[in-house]
C-alpha cells in the first residue's frame, strides 16, 4: 500500500542536481554515504522510490567518470534493496526500470574489469527483459567472444612451454616417438588458440547472418 510522508531532506537535495551533473551526484552521495551504506529498509513507497532514483544515478554516474569498483559495489546494493523490497510495495519487476538500469551498469562494469562470466549472466537476464534490445545483444556477444579469447593466453603458454621443453631434451630421450609429440602438440595448441582468436568470431557472424 503506497502512503505519503515526509521524505527526509537527503532527497531535497538530490534532486536539485540535474541528471548530468556526474561530478555534483557523486560528490553530494559521498557526503552522505553514511546514509546510504545502513540504508536496509523503507519507511513507505515514497521513500523506496525517491531512495531508488538516488542510488542509480549515483551508480550511473560513478560508472561514466570512471569509478568502477565502488559503481559495482553500489549497483550490487541497490540491486539487493530491489530485490528485497519490490514485493513489499507491490512492484513488478520487468515494470521497475531503475532494476533494469543498474543491471545494464553491472554488465559493463563486469565487462570493464573482465569478469566476462558476470557480464554475461546481466546481459542474458536483460535480454530476458527486452529480447529485441540490441545493444544488451552487442554487449552479450562481445563478453562471450571475450571469455572465449580469455583461455588464448593459457594455450600460447602451453605451446611456449612445450616448445622450450622440446628443444631443452633433444638428443636426451631414447624413445624419438614420444619426443617428437612435445613439439607437434606445442604447434597443435598455437593452432588451436589462432583458430579460437581469428576464425570462431567470423563463423558466429556468419551464422547469425544466415
Amino acid at each position: 500500500m503506497k502512503t505519503q510522508t515526509e521524505l527526509p531532506k537527503i532527497y531535497e537535495g538530490f534532486y536539485e542536481f540535474d541528471t548530468n551533473d556526474n561530478i555534483g551526484i557523486i560528490r553530494y552521495c559521498e557526503s552522505n554515504l553514511l546514509y546510504i551504506d545502513n540504508k536496509e529498509s523503507f519507511k513507505d513507497y515514497d521513500d523506496f522510490f525517491c531512495f531508488s532514483q538516488m542510488i542509480v544515478q549515483f551508480v550511473i554516474s560513478l560508472e561514466k567518470i570512471g569509478k568502477y569498483s565502488k559503481a559495482i559495489k553500489y549497483a550490487d546494493k541497490a540491486i539487493s534493496l530491489f530485490e528485497a523490497n519490490l514485493n513489499e510495495y507491490e512492484i513488478e519487476l520487468n515494470d521497475f526500470n531503475y532494476y533494469w538500469s543498474v543491471l545494464t551498469s553491472k554488465g559493463r562494469l563486469h565487462y570493464e574489469f573482465k569478469e566476462y562470466d558476470k557480464s554475461i549472466l546481466a546481459f542474458e537476464k536483460l535480454l530476458s527483459w527486452d529480447s529485441d534490445n540490441d545493444n544488451f545483444k552487442l554487449w552479450l556477444d562481445s563478453a562471450i567472444s571475450k571469455k572465449r579469447r580469455s583461455i588464448n593466453k593459457y594455450l600460447y603458454a602451453g605451446a611456449i612451454f612445450l616448445l622450450i621443453l622440446s628443444y631443452v631434451i633433444k638428443g636426451q630421450t631414447e624413445n624419438i616417438y614420444r619426443f617428437r609429440l612435445i613439439p607437434i602438440t606445442g604447434f597443435f595448441l598455437v593452432v588451436v588458440a589462432a583458430i579460437n582468436e581469428f576464425v570462431i568470431d567470423e563463423i558466429v557472424k556468419w551464422r547469425k547472418k544466415s
